[in-house]
């Protein structure tokens, strides 16, 4: 996956693991909103590409877009991810479930 294969409003997911050896995956599902949608604090920065948790894209629409609709119970959480973490920790959903399959491979003891 690269990030010019990204698309708005298309759902990926956030990969992380919470240990060492990559045993105990977290899991979150998260809409692509746009590369460089917000205005960085740094004027070199390279790409920056934007996603939205799922749930506040549901129910409040794209946190870049016009069609915003803020919710008072609801806050956007916008992850910010670097060109180079696409594919890695950033991934869709053939990645995730590669990458899941791998973790589970690791738990299991050694025949």
């Amino acid at each position: 996956m690269s990030p010019e294969s990204l698309l708005p409003g298309e759902v990926y997911y956030h990969l992380r693991f919470a240990d060492p050896d990559m045993t105990v995956p977290a899991v979150e599902p998260v809409v692509y909103i746009g590369v460089d949608v917000f205005p960085d604090e740094d004027p070199d920065a390279v790409d920056t590409h934007y996603f939205q948790d799922a749930l506040s894209y549901r129910f409040c629409g794209s946190a870049a877009g016009d069609g915003f609709r803020p919710h008072p119970d609801i806050e956007p959480l916008i992850h910010p991810v670097a060109a180079d973490d696409i594919g890695d920790s950033l991934l869709d959903l053939d990645g995730v479930i590669a990458a899941l399959t791998e973790a589970r491979r690791r738990t299991l003891p050694i025949q």
